[in-house]
């Protein structure tokens, strides 16, 4: 990283000086400039590497690209611009995000922080301001949970807000199958993003269901609306971010029943998942 980079000299010169120092202390003096260098280096250090990240995006490796070749129709359906706009994307947001495991205080596995941060760049491709930083926090259980919000209902996602931090909880075996097998499996995932990105931006004009018909989803989806509710299984979820959610999982069908719904959608997100 570019702070460790920059502050190798700083490092030596202060090893130096030490070393003179114990020979003849008058060096001791010469310790202080480098050393508070040092220090400024590494309390701006998050800072002077995401400066550096957003122009050098650290590099995909072969086996994520393999990855989204194979299990993300969106990403198969970009350009070869696009795609490299994609990959560099999902690789900013998996480092603005910091990830947490809930079970046995194991690290959150990579495929999980790859599908993450490639649902999060699917859904904000067409917006200049893509990293929705309000929500930073990525906790991951092995299944269904409960939560303090909903202690006794077991669902597959929800989106959090501390007094600190906001963030998101995802059962781990929803989240893969609904990102690896989308249009069998609801992309729980991306659902949250879309809730999360409403949450920030309450002034959009976000497209709504008339009376919140759900006949609507289920024309534009394979997913029946029970299905749906309980793999959801929250009293409180929006079937705005569904409808969002479905424009980017099954644009051909939205786009052929709800033409106008399509081009809302096209119009906020400012994107067209069918010619990207």
């Amino acid at each position: 990283m570019l702070s460790r980079l920059i502050a190798i000299p700083f490092a030596i010169a202060t090893i130096i000086f030490l070393i003179l120092a114990i020979q003849n202390p008058d060096w001791g003096i010469y310790m202080a400039p480098p050393m508070v260098v040092l220090a400024i280096i590494y309390v701006l250090h998050p800072q002077i590497d995401w400066w550096w990240y957003q122009k050098h995006p650290p590099r995909m490796e072969a086996k994520g690209v393999h990855f989204l070749s194979q299990f993300s129709p969106y990403y198969q359906r970009l350009s070869e611009e696009n795609k490299l706009k994609f990959r560099n994307r999902t690789m900013m947001i998996r480092l603005a995000k910091e990830f947490l495991s809930q079970a046995d205080e194991k690290s959150v596995p990579e495929d999980a922080r790859l599908i993450f941060a490639a649902s999060q760049a699917q859904a904000t491709f067409g917006l200049e301001d893509y990293l929705i930083l309000d929500f930073e926090k990525v906790a991951v259980y092995p299944g269904p949970f409960p939560s303090p919000k909903y202690p006794e209902l077991f669902h597959a996602s929800e989106t959090f807000e501390e007094e600190t931090t906001n963030g998101y909880i995802f059962s781990l075996e929803h989240a893969m199958t609904g990102f690896m097998q989308s249009r069998q499996y609801y992309p729980v995932m991306l659902h949250e993003i879309f809730e999360s990105l409403m949450q920030c931006n309450l002034d959009w004009n976000w497209p709504k269901i008339e009376g919140n018909n759900w006949s609507i989803l289920e024309q534009i989806s394979d997913f029946p609306t029970e299905a749906l509710h309980q793999t959801i299984n929250r009293p409180d979820f929006d079937p705005t971010a569904t409808l969002l959610t479905y424009f980017l999982t099954f644009p051909e069908k939205f786009k052929a029943q709800q033409a106008d719904l399509y081009a809302a959608c096209a119009d906020l997100l400012q994107q067209d998942p069918l010619s990207l």
